[in-house]
Formats: C-alpha cells, structure tokens, sequence
C-alpha cells in the first residue's frame, strides 16, 4: 500500500487527547508592506483549494473562504514536533547533533537528533509498522526497524524518524522536569494553537509524524510564528539563531529540514520544481534533489508545511503572507499555487 492510501485512511479515522476549542487568529502588527497577495492567486485558491482556504498579512485576516471547522493536518504536525525540539534545544537540554542513544539500538551506527528532524536517519519509512499496524507502543515499533541507510546519506520519508525522534523526547524529558505530553502540550499553547483532537498510540503517547487536528486559524498561529523565526524574531522562547540551525540545509535533501519544504534553491542554476507529496514513495538519491525546489520563478524565501491531500501552509516571511489550505485533494499543485504568487 502506498503512503498516499495509508494516509488517506489515517485522516478518516478517530483521533483522541488534547481538546480544546478554536479562537480567533490574532497576529503581530508589520509586514514588508510592498506586497500583496495578486488577485489571480486568490482567484486560483477559490477554484483549486475547495476545502478552504484563509490569507493573513502581518497579522491581519485577508480571506477566510470555506472551512471554518477543524481538520486533521497531517504531516503538518511535523513542524509543531521541531518546535518543541527547538524549545528544549533553546533550554539547553539537547544539542541538535548529539547521539541518539537507545539500548534497544546499541551495535547500530550513530544516529544525531538533527538526522532524526530531518528524516534522514537511516531508518526505513515504517508506514505499514507505525500507522497500518497501529502499535500499542508506536515507539517501540520505531525502535524495531531496521536501518536500511547509512544516517545521513539519504532521505526517506515518513513516520520512523518522527516517532523514534518521540520516544528519545518520551525518555529524556524526564531528566529536566518535563514529559512529552505536557512539553508538546505546552508547546501548542505557545503557539496559540487550541488543537481538537491529537493522534495517539495505545499507551497515549501523542504522535509527532502526524495527529493534529486543528483549523485554518491555528494554521495561521503556526504560519505567523515560523514567517517571525525566519525573518529574525524570537518566538515561543526560540531564537532566530536556533531556528537558523535547526532549520539547516540537509545534505540529503536541501529541500527539507525540520519537517518543512523549502524554496531556497529557486533561482540557482539548474533550480527545478519538485511537488513534494509526489515525490515521497521509494527513496531518492540526493541527486534528486540537489536542485529541487516548490518553483524555480517563485522567491526563494517561500517556504511550506505539506500535509498529505493537499493541506498546506505557505509563508513569504519578509512579507509576513502566510497562506492556509485545507484539504484541498490530492490533485493539488505547489506549484501553480507559487506561480501565481
């Protein structure tokens, strides 16, 4: 089975913990003020994005069309997980490149915390064993792949790293007064994010590859925390210098750090575009995506959060544009969203 179809069944089914009710997106005051969202663009979201979609400039509400509602995000998650790797990180509990150390993994080549965000850990997918199998210990079941990879010689995506990644945060928060519950928890609330529902194992352990569920308001919190991080301003008690770190061009694939897709190879030499939920089945050598990008003509700086069956965050940090998409199907294009940008 694919990725596509086994995520496809995971955003039909039940997610549990963490309730909470929407509020109103509320953003900080600015922007760079010499763009504007063109009108095609517009025009293109009320065709393509028909399960909603919403536009924020500095802060302030653009649009608001079709779902109002709540909506599972999917890999989206991905970037809220770094976030609170980049708040412990900021404490000074962990270092992004030191060793991931499990008993269970002992005789394995290293692992670093910064492979783990990035999805280039060694370890196979694990589609089938973290999401089909639905594990009473899903950090366990991450323990138990296999690497398949050298760490740090190629991208693999999907849940493995994620949830392996959960269990090191599961054990080791502990030593500093915390747990991962509550630290996502906390994480979340900084944000201004209320979630509905979070994906969780049997042993209510949250999910960090995916689980949120949320609206288009949360996704604008979200969008307008990580536009502030990458234009330089501390947030949620990260620094811009953290960020700049975590967020750090991977070997690998220089398109994705920390569960976010980046543009800054547009406009390079051989810059070619790369729709990334349709580039992820069987692994890729770094070749592949050497020069990958969401749109070689769009500004570098663009960046996305991509959640399977097109639920997407765009954000133009310099800018302060943070665009949100729910559920817009699996037909959905980066890039002619970009090119109309």
């Amino acid at each position: 089975m694919e990725r596509r179809e086994v995520l496809r069944m995971l955003a039909g089914t039940t997610f549990v913990g963490m309730q909470g009710c929407a509020m109103p997106f509320v953003g900080r005051e600015g922007g760079g003020g010499a763009y504007e969202i063109p009108g095609r663009a517009m025009d293109h979201l009320r065709k393509r994005a028909g399960g909603g979609f919403a536009c924020w400039q500095g802060g302030s509400l653009l649009s608001l069309e079709g779902n109002r509602g709540s909506f599972p995000v999917l890999s989206v998650t991905k970037s809220v997980a770094a976030l609170a790797v980049a708040r412990a990180v900021a404490k000074g509990w962990f270092r992004l490149d030191e060793v991931v150390d499990f008993p269970e993994w002992r005789g394995r080549r290293t692992v670093t915390l910064r492979q783990l965000l990035n999805s280039c850990s060694g370890l196979p997918p694990g589609d089938r064993e973290l999401y089909s199998a639905r594990p009473v210990d899903k950090g366990l079941a991450a323990l138990r792949l296999r690497s398949s990879r050298l760490p740090g010689s190629a991208f693999q995506y999907g849940p493995s790293s994620w949830e392996a990644l959960g269990e090191f945060l599961k054990r080791r928060l502990p030593e500093h007064g915390a747990n991962l519950p509550g630290f996502l928890a906390e994480t979340v609330s900084k944000l201004g994010i209320r979630p509905m529902d979070w994906r969780r194992d049997g042993l209510g352990t949250p999910y960090l590859s995916t689980g949120m569920v949320c609206g288009l308001n949360d996704l604008g919190r979200l969008g307008s925390v990580l536009a502030d991080l990458a234009s330089g301003s501390e947030r949620v008690g990260v620094s811009a210098a953290v960020f700049d770190d975590l967020t750090d061009r991977c070997p690998a694939n220089p398109m994705f750090s920390a569960g976010i897709w980046w543009n800054r190879n547009a406009h390079m030499p051989g810059a070619r575009g790369v729709e990334p939920e349709r580039s992820l089945d069987g692994v890729k050598t770094p070749a592949f995506w050497r020069n990958a990008c969401l749109h070689p003509a769009a500004r570098p700086e663009w960046f996305a959060l991509v959640g399977s069956g097109g639920t997407r965050v765009f954000i133009l940090p310099s800018e302060s544009i943070v665009i949100a998409v729910a559920r817009a199907g699996d037909s959905w294009s980066d890039a002619a969203m970009l090119s109309v940008c």
